[in-house]
């Protein structure tokens, strides 16, 4: 396993040193610019390793930018996405975007995430106002509330954010789409939540060695 610092204006150097290594897959772990000029230049220089990508990879920014290069690559997603219509947290996170930000036509799956996110916190603060009143909300009184969150699902989203007193994480689960070569995005398969790695994997020293 090697790193790059995924600087767009030295993905021509940082490609050629990925070919040397030969890598068995690249994981684009960046914003939508790298994105785009990652996926450009390994086309100009031929290589096409087996990419995963974040959840930039669903903006239709990158579609545009590179079209059929974006194609089957997949990108995880840790929340219901803006196509996502049939799903009661997008419809509500559109009507609300329709109204404070009508020139805002799209959003990526990092403002979801967010979204849905704060749907776990007002959902600790109701519980912590519950059990300790609205006078007495601090940090512990938050922190005793956060943890009392258990496979919790806002609006139908098919997010479980957990917390407990050693995984302060949330959501554990994750799912997978890829853009198609017709410029639409599908899904590859449904949640799933991958085992826990151990502790002496949750390090750069484990990941870096031979």
């Amino acid at each position: 396993m090697t790193r790059t610092g995924l600087k767009p204006a030295d993905v021509t150097t940082q490609v050629l040193q990925m070919k040397q290594f030969d890598p068995d897959y690249v994981h684009l772990m960046n914003t939508e610019e790298p994105v785009v000029a990652f996926l450009k230049e390994f086309e100009r220089q031929n290589f096409h390793p087996t990419t995963f990508a974040l959840y930039t990879v669903s903006s239709k920014n990158v579609w545009d930018s590179v079209g059929e290069l974006a194609a089957g690559k997949p990108f995880d997603t840790r929340s219901p996405q803006w196509w996502d219509t049939d799903n009661e947290g997008i419809v509500l996170a559109r009507e609300l975007n329709a109204r404070w930000h009508p020139e805002v036509t799209f959003r990526t799956g990092l403002y979801l995430r967010g979204f849905f996110g704060f749907t776990a916190a007002a959902e600790a603060m109701g519980r912590a106002i519950d059990t300790a009143g609205y006078e007495n909300l601090d940090g512990e009184t938050m922190r005793e509330a956060w943890e009392t969150i258990r496979d919790f699902v806002p609006m139908g989203s098919g997010i479980r954010y957990t917390y407990t007193p050693n995984d302060h994480r949330g959501i554990q689960g994750i799912m997978w789409h890829q853009w198609t070569e017709e410029g639409t995005i599908e899904k590859v398969h449904d949640w799933f939540t991958p085992d826990p790695m151990p502790q002496e994997q949750r390090s750069d020293e484990f990941w870096l060695s031979d």
